[in-house]
């Protein structure tokens, strides 16, 4: 078997690993940057960057995108500490993401992890006979399809960096006129048609004026590099504008760490205040208070249903923007990973029906009619 030498490239290195079927883990080692490539019969099916430490990368794609929650990954740590499995499957069985939804975004965390030891120039290796991280939610990625990734990358990463900025920049988008973006309605006379791919009309979607380049990469499930394309797709087209070069995480002088306690003290101070005075009016208005929750319970019932609505329309837009069509039943929306597998139960109280160029969403019950007495 050929050992990495001194002088080998990436591409020369795992081009043996593929050619000899390898299983273990490859230790590339340079400058700024170490990591650990896992291998298994000459496919790569995970990466451990030697800056993580202990920290879950791919719990902040999850976290970032919305996808879950952070204290829904501590919840499947301790299940999963507690029952010998990995937390992803633990994540899986407690129905906070589909398999589908959970391999979309181990994929682009893996290729985001590999794709920048391609850009450093200098790297040492060592092959080790040890067993592979298991990756059950994460797709096997033959050594060519890398290679073809990298060399796809190859003297654009930088200049599209250049383009559109640090990781941390935040940009806005020209919201007046997101249905002709997302494909729903046509230009005004005389204007040209927007010429977008799929990937940068997600990316707008994603963009609010809040999240991250980052974050909208993970939300959108993409790779940074694919982020960075559409949104220089964006620029060019003139629809985003950035807001915050680097984001909203720069330093905090010490002249205003103290801040936030001071803000927390005087919170708790009209809390407290607004409970005194709302105590005494429940006490003298008891009667009216009583009625008024009465009738408010259809009103907030039809709020409740309309907001399952807006959340389904956000997701068949998705759908959408990702496959060329709406799907044909809701329940795809689930198995696709648009919508977390709680979220399956309560589909059953919409009515879909997909018809050309679009769909019809209804309430499957019509909405609760309010009391002519409520406000």
């Amino acid at each position: 078997m050929a050992e990495p030498a001194d002088g080998w490239t990436l591409e020369e290195v795992l081009g043996v690993m593929d050619a000899e079927h390898r299983t273990g883990v490859l230790e590339a080692v340079g400058k700024d940057l170490a990591a650990r490539v896992h291998l298994r019969n000459g496919y790569v099916v995970g990466i451990v960057r030697a800056d993580s430490g202990s920290r879950w990368r791919l719990g902040d794609y999850l976290t970032e995108s919305g996808a879950v929650t952070v204290d829904q990954i501590v919840a499947a740590r301790r299940e999963a500490t507690k029952k010998g499995m990995d937390i992803e499957e633990a994540l899986v069985k407690q129905g906070r993401i589909s398999e589908d939804g959970l391999r979309r975004f181990a994929d682009t965390y893996v290729l985001d992890e590999l794709m920048p030891l391609f850009r450093v120039e200098e790297l040492d290796f060592k092959f080790l006979e040890e067993r592979p991280i298991p990756a059950r939610f994460a797709t096997p990625l033959p050594v060519s399809f890398v290679l073809r990734e990298a060399e796809r990358q190859r003297g654009h990463f930088d200049a599209l960096r250049q383009r559109v900025g640090h990781p941390a920049a935040i940009y806005k988008r020209d919201s007046s006129v997101m249905g002709e973006v997302l494909g729903y309605e046509e230009p005004e006379r005389g204007d040209t048609t927007l010429e977008l791919s799929a990937n940068a009309r997600a990316v707008y979607f994603f963009i609010n004026g809040e999240r991250s380049v980052q974050a909208v990469s993970h939300a959108a499930a993409l790779t940074l590099f694919d982020t960075y394309a559409a949104m220089n797709e964006l620029l060019e087209a003139w629809l985003i504008t950035v807001i915050a070069p680097l984001g909203d995480t720069g330093g905090q002088s010490a002249a205003v760490s103290y801040l936030p306690r001071v803000v927390t003290v005087l919170t708790w101070g009209i809390v407290a205040a607004v409970l005194a005075l709302g105590a005494d009016f429940a006490w003298r208005h008891i009667g009216t208070i009583h009625a008024s929750a009465t009738t408010a319970i259809p009103a907030a019932g039809n709020r409740v249903r309309d907001a399952r609505m807006q959340l389904t329309h956000d997701a068949l837009q998705l759908y959408r923007l990702h496959h060329g069509a709406f799907p044909q039943r809701l329940p795809d929306l689930v198995a696709a990973g648009y919508l977390p597998p709680r979220r399956r139960a309560l589909l059953s109280d919409l009515r879909y029906a997909p018809v050309e160029d679009g769909y019809t969403l209804e309430p499957a019950r019509p909405p609760r009619a309010p009391s002519p007495n409520e406000p």
